[in-house]
């Protein structure tokens, strides 16, 4: 259930964020993945019933990874087009924020946007 991590890492460059430091890319790749995991683990529960979520939990509790995979891919047959969308969902989501800022920021006047008078009230 884990995201590609090439997914991940393409979704920073599409975002045009490759100039970011080796450590802000990092912490951002953890952070997007984690994004999508969640997202596709609520996903998952979704769609199971409540049985099937009670023994999923079980499992869970054993902590083996491989048969709690076994399980959720029995259950989710279509879990690879799931996570696909998940991501595909994530970059529309950041493009669509990233388009956003920046029209923001080319809407911004080039002179100090707070009035002189008020200035100096913020000051005080």
């Amino acid at each position: 259930m884990q995201p590609d991590p090439q997914q991940v890492k393409s979704l920073i460059d599409e975002l045009g964020l490759q100039n970011l430091s080796q450590d802000d890319k990092d912490k951002l790749n953890i952070k997007l993945a984690q994004i999508l995991q969640n997202q596709i683990f609520a996903e998952i529960m979704h769609r199971l019933s409540d049985d099937e979520k009670a023994e999923l939990n079980s499992l869970s509790e054993t902590g083996d990874d491989q048969q709690i995979g076994e399980y959720i891919n029995s259950h989710v047959p279509d879990l690879e087009k799931l996570s696909t969308q998940a991501y595909t969902n994530l970059k529309k989501e950041m493009m669509e924020t990233s388009d956003m800022v920046k029209d923001m920021l080319k809407s911004q006047p080039d002179s100090n946007p707070i009035p002189e008078n008020q200035e100096q009230h913020w000051q005080s």
